[in-house]
């Protein structure tokens, strides 16, 4: 793909910055309709996250940028907005920047998982789910399997109060979607579905 100066500039935010694969993703996705835009990994450190947002607000062929680890919830304070869906999970992983230099954040995570589990038709509605982590991505997936209308959700996860924490913030926003947390719960949700699979 050439890159020239009608190229629509997009960031992808980490640190550390060898693992990210999203960048080669989305710039075969962009590539495969036809679009003119080109996706780079940027590697940021916690205590440049500020700067680098400030320099993006004057970079007007930059678009956006991705966010992922450590920087979902550290890149809220500075942002100038962000959607009630990013403020609900309390983390953001894409910024978009307004043709003003607005940066708005928001978080696709629950979405697009979600859209993918209905790609490959699998019903979240009237389901029991064990869901294993409670991180960024963790919380964005657990409030959106509550919106997709699971009847069970159970969270596991290396750290326990953060587990009871996310189940709580969900539970309390999603009533009708029963939440629990922590490893014995999780170990009888595991044992009761084998039980039933092996009847």
């Amino acid at each position: 793909m050439e890159i020239t100066g009608k190229t629509k500039i997009m960031f992808v935010l980490a640190d550390p910055i060898d693992h990210v694969r999203a960048s080669a993703v989305m710039n075969a996705y962009f590539g495969s309709i036809g679009e003119d835009v080109a996706v780079s990994p940027i590697h940021v450190l916690p205590g440049d996250l500020g700067q680098i947002a400030a320099s993006i607000r004057l970079m007007r062929n930059v678009f956006g940028f991705g966010v992922t680890i450590p920087h979902k919830t550290g890149v809220i304070e500075h942002l100038d907005e962000i959607t009630p869906t990013a403020r609900l999970i309390g983390a953001v992983n894409f910024v978009k920047r307004t043709a003003e230099g607005r940066l708005v954040g928001d978080n696709l995570d629950a979405r697009g998982f979600i859209a993918s589990l209905a790609q490959h038709e699998i019903a979240v509605r009237d389901r029991k789910v064990l869901q294993v982590g409670a991180g960024g991505a963790g919380r964005a997936t657990a409030f959106g399997l509550a919106e997709a209308g699971a009847r069970e959700l159970t969270i596991m996860n290396r750290d326990e109060e953060k587990a009871r924490a996310l189940a709580a913030a969900v539970a309390a926003h999603y009533p009708a979607t029963k939440v629990s947390a922590g490893r014995a719960e999780a170990r009888a949700s595991i044992s009761s579905s084998i039980r039933r699979r092996s009847a």
